[in-house]
């Protein structure tokens, strides 16, 4: 990971995980893909990422795939911020969504938030064929597809989604894990820092 010359303007100071921030360097940093290390983009510095507009934002682009499969799709008011990149943030729910109706056969899909004072934590719930418990590490591996034969259905993609999502999360001080129970579903957790909404340094 490559952090390389300010490109972009500084933001207003942000206030998270209980201490005051001044403003951004402007830095970002450049992720690779992994295995190829092919550029997966940049990863901006110190943004304040609004998680209810990005949950939101899911309806229409999922609604053709939830149509098709008939599945359901529930989310709850997630009015929290957090120290992310908004397009990268997206990007990566829209990678568990898409996962999770993939594996999907029956059922539906549900987006929850929940926090501390430090971290909002985003969980991606399916109704799926699950995971086997030794397999749940593996998945995040590049070029890795776990079979899931109950599914009965030959999915396409060389099994980059997840690595690139784990290695994104990383890039923004946050984690991505997952649980889940064979023949029940899965749950993967995308855990990021809290920030508030930007506001001025008290004098």
């Amino acid at each position: 990971m490559k952090i390389h010359k300010p490109v972009l303007p500084a933001h207003r100071d942000l206030y998270y995980g209980g201490a005051w921030h001044g403003p951004s360097s402007g830095a970002y940093f450049e992720v690779t893909s992994p295995g190829s290390g092919e550029s997966l983009g940049q990863v901006a510095d110190a943004s304040a990422a609004d998680v209810d507009g990005a949950v939101a934002s899911l309806d229409a682009m999922l609604y053709p795939q939830l149509r098709a499969k008939r599945l359901t799709f529930g989310r709850s008011d997630c009015n929290y911020f957090i120290l992310a990149d908004p397009e990268k943030l997206q990007q990566i729910l829209l990678n568990l969504a898409t996962n999770a109706i993939k594996f999907t056969p029956a059922g539906g899909i549900s987006v929850r938030c929940r926090s501390d004072d430090a971290t909002v934590t985003i969980d991606v719930t399916d109704t799926g064929v699950g995971i086997p418990p030794d397999k749940l590490e593996q998945i995040f591996e590049p070029f890795i597809q776990v079979n899931r034969s109950l599914t009965n259905v030959s999915h396409d993609g060389v099994g980059l989604g997840l690595a690139i999502s784990r290695n994104l999360a990383r890039a923004m001080g946050g984690e991505l894990a997952a649980t889940s129970t064979p023949g029940e579903g899965s749950t993967f957790s995308l855990s990021l820092p809290r920030a508030y909404r930007p506001v001025a340094v008290p004098a």
